[in-house]
């Protein structure tokens, strides 16, 4: 008799990843046209991947003449027989039986089961009650592809935006094809750790003190790695400012740790009527980025120097921050 065991066949071309387990170690006898479950339901969690379905049962009894048969059921729907057992002629029957089906289930959580049933007379699936048998079991395994093995064995998941898995644990890294983007778990969020693509565009708000200024953006572009955020931003001004108030430019994401006067890049403005200025970058309220000029007592534009936004003016700044 063969015994199957939990143990999942790996190669350099694919494997198994198991999703859910059950057993049963009694036998159950099902009478001529009834039905009953024999293991499960068992619940997992599926990322959309195609999954196999493993029944196994050390020995079914078939009636005289009869068949008994097994069915497996995603969402109570069966998915068609798994195992099978027909007696010979005259005979009462007792055989090993292992099968398998391959679905493809939808991003989420569902049932597995197996029912079993018998046509003419009498039929026994037995669990590990007789002797030396063991325990009839179901198993549910993601099918993992070959080029997503050997991702999977360093811990990284190759899956979409959309098919992220859906029970992650803190630690577990995964790249998505669709943004080229790496993320790891928390505990409690993916964060990005890592971007193979194009940067993420965002529009930047040019304002003078408190009022926003309108502007046309030039380029706005940013990338994530861990808690680490780099900015770049270049706008031209489209209104006039208010005078004599400091020159600012929003950032694209998250809140800032450094905090008021903390240095973090660099500031450009370009004064169409007069000159071209520069500064170091430095956060002059959450959320925006102003320049802090040589020897100024205040911010570009308040202060050293003193100016007022006007069509056609171009403000920039190339930065590297921390987020909370």
């Amino acid at each position: 008799m063969t015994v199957l065991t939990d143990t999942q066949v790996v190669t350099a071309s694919g494997g198994l990843v198991e999703l859910g387990y059950g057993t049963n170690v009694a036998d159950t006898t099902i009478t001529a046209g009834n039905n009953s479950v024999l293991i499960g339901p068992i619940t997992v969690v599926c990322d959309g991947s195609p999954v196999l379905v493993d029944v196994f049962y050390p020995r079914v009894d078939t009636p005289t003449n009869g068949d008994a048969y097994a069915t497996i059921e995603l969402d109570s729907v069966s998915q068609g027989r798994a195992i099978s057992a027909t007696s010979p002629v005259g005979l009462t029957f007792g055989s090993e039986h292992h099968g398998q089906i391959r679905l493809t289930p939808s991003a989420g959580s569902h049932t597995f089961q197996v029912r079993g049933y018998a046509n003419v007379a009498s039929g026994v699936f037995r669990g590990a009650s007789a002797s030396g048998f063991p325990a009839a079991f179901l198993r549910v395994s993601k099918i993992v592809q070959a080029t997503q093995w050997p991702a999977v064995t360093t811990g990284t998941i190759i899956c979409t935006s959309s098919t992220r898995p859906a029970s992650p644990f803190a630690g577990q890294q995964i790249y998505e094809t669709d943004t080229s983007l790496s993320y790891t778990y928390s505990g409690s969020a993916w964060v990005q750790t890592g971007n193979l693509g194009a940067w993420t565009t965002f529009t930047p708000q040019l304002r003078t003190g408190t009022t926003n200024v309108a502007s046309t953006n030039n380029y706005g572009r940013y990338t994530i790695v861990g808690k680490t955020v780099t900015a770049q931003a270049k706008v031209t001004a489209t209104a006039v400012g208010v005078a004599s108030n400091a020159i600012k430019l929003s950032i694209p994401t998250g809140t800032a740790v450094s905090g008021v006067d903390a240095t973090i890049g660099t500031y450009f403005v370009k004064d169409t009527g007069t000159a071209y200025y520069t500064g170091a970058a430095a956060f002059v309220e959450t959320g925006y980025v102003s320049g802090q000029a040589y020897n100024s007592a205040d911010n570009m534009g308040a202060n050293t120097p003193a100016m007022t936004i006007a069509v056609g003016d171009v403000v920039s700044y190339a930065v590297v921050y921390e987020i909370a």
